[in-house]
């Protein structure tokens, strides 16, 4: 039996001929959270900063990842769909988005909690 060593660069090469039509939709869908991220890293927003972090986080976050899981699912299946098609469909289950978002945050802030914070008291002592 022979090893097959696995070469970084093969395996982007394999990737990009593989999914490559789907990076630039999948940077049309994300633009907004980077453009974002550009204008609250400059502190443009002053003291509107914190509400529309707020927004951010609860409401554009579970948005936008809910077109592109939506976008990166039909593409992969085969199915013809448009980043307005994405959009749409992410609106449509907007509520349930921010719900599974709202759920996994306190899953991980729990896990935090339960196992970070008590192997940090426990290493110390």
């Amino acid at each position: 039996m022979t090893v097959q060593r696995i070469s970084a660069r093969n395996l982007l090469r394999e990737t990009f001929a593989a999914i490559g039509d789907l990076y630039t939709p999948l940077l049309t869908i994300n633009s907004p959270s980077l453009i974002f991220a550009v204008i609250n890293s400059v502190g443009m927003l002053g003291s509107a900063a914190i509400p529309l972090n707020i927004i951010y986080w609860f409401v554009a976050i579970p948005f936008l990842s809910g077109a592109i899981i939506f976008y990166t699912y039909r593409s992969l299946i085969g199915n013809q769909v448009t980043v307005s098609e994405a959009f749409h469909q992410a609106n449509r289950r907007l509520l349930p988005l921010i719900l599974v978002y709202l759920i996994s945050c306190v899953l991980i802030f729990a896990g935090f909690i339960a196992l970070i914070i008590p192997g940090l008291y426990v290493s110390y002592r």
